[in-house]
């Protein structure tokens, strides 16, 4: 039987090494740049994943907000004018973390007489606006840590935004509240969203004066919708004293 020829290779610390073995040929600096353009893949994709959502929900929320201001405009029947009506066709959109894909909910009037149009996402919109044509500063994180610990900072925001608007709108499901004083000029709202809720609060200041041996704290005086809204939430009051 013919043999095939084998030779080997040996090192300073007598390990011998078949030269016919077949051996990753990936250097130490080829294995970590594969490693960090996966890692940068997977970042990628999470943040285009949570620009997505976060646009999604915005319009969600601005749709809610629209529905609300015309809850009472009825037609001749009695039904309710504007309302949802399923989602337009989807939309691709360029964004500063790449290309994502929007639906947005179809609005109906009834009446034929007024046209729902989104401020955040108008039509001819193609190409969102990035961070710098906003005025707003970039924030530059050179290292894979930093943007996880932005996304896991964004996703508690989200979470505890949700689970504000949750609260309220069920404490109202079950003390049998239909609506709440919440929208500019005081306008009556079914769905109030976690953005007006936090508005609601936006006029209290706390004063305090120190001079001297004198020492005077100026107590907050709370208005009813924010007593109420405090109570929905299971907040004791008390603590803006």
């Amino acid at each position: 039987m013919k043999g095939k020829s084998v030779s080997y290779v040996g090192s300073s610390n007598s390990t011998w090494i078949r030269k016919d073995t077949l051996m990753d040929k990936l250097t130490a600096k080829a294995v970590e740049g594969r490693v960090i353009a996966e890692s940068k893949t997977s970042l990628d994709s999470l943040v285009r994943e949570g620009a997505r959502r976060m646009l999604q929900e915005a319009l969600e929320n601005e749709v809610a907000e629209y529905l609300a201001r015309m809850t009472d405009l009825r037609t001749e029947d009695g039904r309710q004018a504007i309302v949802r009506n399923g989602y337009l066709p989807a939309r691709d959109l360029v964004t500063g973390a790449g290309p994502v894909r929007i639906q947005q909910r179809r609005v109906r009037d009834h009446r034929r007489k007024q046209k729902f149009t989104s401020r955040i996402l108008p039509p001819y919109l193609r190409r969102v606006p990035s961070v710098g044509e906003l005025g707003v500063a970039p924030v530059y994180l050179k290292k894979p840590q930093r943007v996880v610990g932005l996304l896991h900072a964004t996703f508690l925001a989200m979470m505890l935004d949700a689970l504000i608007e949750r609260t309220v709108r069920q404490a109202m499901k079950r003390n049998g509240i239909r609506r709440l004083a919440v929208l500019p000029e005081g306008r009556m709202s079914p769905t109030p969203t976690t953005a007006r809720i936090l508005e609601m609060f936006s006029d209290v200041a706390w004063y305090e004066y120190e001079g001297g041996s004198e020492h005077v704290v100026f107590p907050v005086r709370l208005k009813k919708i924010q007593k109420d809204l405090l109570k929905l939430l299971g907040v004791d009051a008390r603590i803006y004293r």
